[in-house]
């Protein structure tokens, strides 16, 4: 029984082995394999919507029905950013299901695949290749279920790129995502960034470092999530970008990357559950919800808390070039970013936290840590490139608010406003560096407009209101200018200020100004009036307020300037009705016009002064009416003024300044002076007449000073001195002609001749020579006298040269030599002795 039963066996055996034998045999004539081939070409072309390429094929059906694909390519999405190459792509195909119309793959295995990826970005991120890449995967029993294992060469560094993953689905025809069930992790081991470098365009050139990262994610079946985790490590890293010529580059540094999301495929939604940049500068936190399909953000967080604000430009060279030099800033700063909308209606707010930083800005601003500072900003990014927005900045007591009207990314066109609260300007010293030791106080409002391209600023239309009321400004306990109102507007090349009025002491100062720094040739046109005026006062109290900010040489010229103005108006003096225009161009300053009242009369004056490196020169006119003379000699308390009367003068002064030459020495002039009703009271000419015997009848007449109604000349001033030609003075008892010079500081050098009233010639020659001797008019003289020494103590003596001539002439009753006829001058004597 036995026996038959193991024939029966065997028998059935041999069957078996013959049929499969036979399906063998004949499996290769029944199957086609150019029909295999074209259904797993379109079954993987569905699957993929894309073309499989390769160029040849190789049939094995013992002792597995297998294909063998060479130079196997496929591109994973149409656009050519993901391609997968291999030398041979080995298929282990099953025969039973392929007996019902199927194909389906027990085994698959890639030799010698590459990986080819490029970056959605674009540039820098262009492409990066994985080389050599081997792959197995089979199916497992219980469904359709696969295993993927490889390692691949990558950036000449063997094995650096390695992953796995087992995964499975219910249908390879048409997937359901919700059964799907995969788990995986790929790992890239530490490579040298410079190998990578040659792989990825960068903006920048690395110098060293070395990155390894990796990437892991599950999603478990009935479930739409697909949650990864990715990490990675820079360590040693350092790059450098060109200048010019000139390469900058950053310290080494040591960064890492973590992060956890979940991503539905179908309904295409990204949320980053964390995300976190450990930089030398600070860690940048990253959360949110994007939905890929309809390109929208549901919400974007980037938080960059605590940004240590001076390592900034070293490790992020890029907007270096976009800081200005004179800018400097350290400590801490806080960064929040939300975004909201789709790619083209993008939603934002951001604020920048600035409190515990410093901020200075070259020698004019400086912020010191713990002085609140807060930058918030909401706005619209619409079509990628086009922003808008409203912005606020809330800075000690002050509130600005603004709305960006358009910010054009492509172009850089951009426009935007600006306006303050009204805030006070106390405590504002210890930010504005140049006013760290005064005292400030005022309320003071901002309103600023900006238009134009940030690439070309120079171009832009800038609108700069600043009103201030109730201002003041002093340098510690010193003199201020207080009361101070005024409004100024800055366009970008012209600065105007209107209606500003300050008081210094008891003097009240209007103030208009056009300035033009930005032109090609700056200019500036001033405008100061005042009702009242103590120059020395506010001469001192600018000088006072300046002393902070001014040079040795230029503190030398405010004191050479105090000097001058000390010697006019002394402290107490005062002008009133003060009118003046002042303009400056080119190096040249012109007073366009000067009209003041002081002692007594009115001033006008007119000029211009040009400035050169070699040589300075300058013209202008002055003109004085009706000023007491003696109110001018006493200014400042001065006592026992040299002369009284009412002076009016006109004067032209011109002349240059070389460098080898002083103001004084370079400086000429002319003009014409009279002072009338008035006296020299250091000069008594009676008293020098009536010395002489022959004269002394005139002693009655001797009063201590030199009474006059005119006393008139033409002058040139020249080398330093000033000569008077015609001199000429009229009194009631004297007409005196003269001439000489008298030097800038006061030293006299004159030759006089005197001539008597008509009464006193009368009374001296009348009894001696009678009537008929003297005809009507006649006058004695010229009676010579020299006149010399100080202006504030002269000495009057008789010429010693033309004296004993006179003398004898007159003891020889030589009329024609001795006596005058003064038709034209009579008429003179008679209206000033009767006025």
């Amino acid at each position: 029984m036995m026996k038959i039963v193991l024939r029966i066996f065997l028998t059935l055996i041999g069957l078996y082995l013959l049929i499969v034998a036979s399906l063998f045999l004949l499996f290769p004539r029944w199957v086609k394999g150019e029909v295999v081939e074209q259904k797993i070409v379109q079954l993987v072309e569905s699957e993929v919507e894309s073309d499989f390429l390769y160029t040849r094929s190789d049939h094995v059906y013992f002792p597995f029905w297998s294909i063998t694909f060479h130079d196997a390519a496929l591109n994973l999405n149409g656009q050519n950013r993901v391609n997968l190459k291999a030398k041979k792509l080995h298929l282990r195909l099953q025969v039973i299901p392929y007996l019902f119309g199927k194909i389906r793959f027990s085994k698959i295995r890639i030799e010698e695949g590459a990986i080819e990826i490029k970056s959605i970005l674009g540039q820098p991120l262009d492409q990066f290749n994985v080389d050599h890449v081997s792959v197995y995967l089979k199916t497992l029993p219980g469904g359709l279920r696969g295993s993927l294992v490889f390692e691949g060469d990558f950036a000449n560094v063997p094995k650096a790129v390695s992953g796995k993953m087992v995964f499975s689905y219910d249908s390879l025809a048409s997937p359901d995502w919700n059964s799907v069930n995969v788990q995986g992790d790929f790992r890239l081991a530490k490579t040298f960034l410079h190998e990578i470098e040659s792989r990825v365009k960068l903006p920048f050139k690395v110098k060293s470092g070395e990155i390894a990262s990796g990437i892991s994610f599950v999603k478990k079946r009935g479930d739409k999530w697909l949650g990864v985790k990715s990490d990675a490590k820079v360590s040693g890293f350092a790059y450098e970008v060109m200048r010019g010529e000139n390469a900058l580059a950053t310290p080494v540094m040591d960064l890492e990357w973590k992060s956890e999301v979940l991503w539905d495929p179908v309904s295409e939604e990204l949320v980053i559950k964390r995300g976190r940049w450990a930089t030398p500068i600070g860690a940048l936190d990253v959360s949110g919800n994007i939905f890929g399909g309809n390109r929208e953000i549901r919400e974007l967080r980037l938080l960059f808390p605590q940004i240590t604000l001076e390592m900034l430009p070293q490790y992020w060279l890029f907007p270096t070039e976009a800081i200005p030099a004179n800018i400097g800033f350290s400590g801490q700063g806080d960064v929040d970013l939300t975004l909201q909308g789709t790619w083209d209606h993008l939603a934002f707010h951001a604020s920048l936290d600035l409190s515990s930083a410093l901020l200075t800005y070259s020698r004019f601003f400086s912020k010191s840590k713990g002085v609140p500072l807060l930058v918030t900003l909401d706005g619209l990014l619409k079509d990628t490139n086009s922003l808008n927005g409203d912005f606020s900045v809330r800075f000690e007591g002050a509130t600005a608010k603004g709305a960006l009207k358009r910010f054009d990314l492509s172009t850089g066109d951009i426009q935007f406003n600006m306006i303050t609260n009204k805030f006070q300007l106390s405590g504002w010293e210890t930010l504005l560096v140049p006013f760290q030791n005064y005292n400030l106080e005022g309320n003071a409002k901002i309103l600023a407009n900006w238009e134009g391209n940030i690439h070309d600023k120079e171009k832009a239309q800038r609108v700069l209101n600043v009103t201030l009321e109730d201002g003041s400004i002093a340098r510690g306990n010193g003199p201020s200018l207080r009361d101070v109102h005024l409004a100024m507007d800055y366009s970008g090349y012209m600065l105007t200020i209107k209606n500003a009025e300050f008081k210094v002491g008891d003097s009240i100062i209007d103030l208009q100004a056009d300035i033009y720094p930005n032109a090609e040739t700056p200019q500036l046109t001033v405008e100061i009036d005042s009702a009242y005026l103590e120059p020395m006062k506010v001469f001192e109290t600018v000088q006072d307020l300046s002393l902070e900010w001014l040079s040795p040489e230029k503190s030398h010229v405010f004191e050479n300037s105090k000097a001058v103005v000390e010697s006019l108006f002394p402290a107490g003096e005062h002008v009133e009705n003060l009118m003046s225009k002042f303009s400056a161009k080119d190096q040249t300053f012109t007073a366009e016009r000067l009209e003041m009242e002081a002692y007594g009369g009115k001033f006008s004056l007119k000029g211009n002064m040009a400035m050169d490196a070699d040589i300075s020169s300058y013209q202008t006119m002055l003109e004085i009416n009706n000023a007491d003379i003696a109110k001018f000699f006493m200014r400042g308390g001065k006592e026992s003024p040299f002369a009284q009367g009412t002076l009016f003068m006109n004067m032209s002064l011109y002349g240059g300044k070389p460098r080898q030459r002083g103001w004084i020495a370079a400086t000429e002039g002319k003009g014409t002076f009279l002072l009338t009703k008035g006296s020299l009271n250091r000069l008594n000419l009676m008293s020098s007449i009536a010395a002489i015997p022959q004269l002394q009848e005139v002693a009655d007449r001797i009063s201590g000073v030199t009474a006059l109604d005119d006393l008139r000349a033409q002058f040139v001033l020249q080398n330093g001195k000033i000569r008077m030609d015609n001199l000429v003075m009229i009194s009631p008892d004297l007409f005196m002609e003269s001439k000489g010079e008298a030097d800038l500081n006061g030293v006299l050098n004159f030759r006089l001749g005197v001539y008597l009233s008509e009464d006193l010639t009368q009374r001296i020659l009348g009894s001696a020579w009678g009537a008929r001797a003297m005809k009507e008019g006649s006058r004695l003289g010229p009676i010579p006298f020299l006149l010399s020494g100080a202006m504030t103590g002269p000495v009057l003596q008789a010429d010693s040269e033309l004296m004993p001539k006179f003398l004898e002439n007159l003891s020889e009753r030589k009329s024609q030599k001795v006596l005058r006829n003064f038709l034209p001058e009579e008429l003179l004597f008679e209206r000033t002795g009767n006025s």
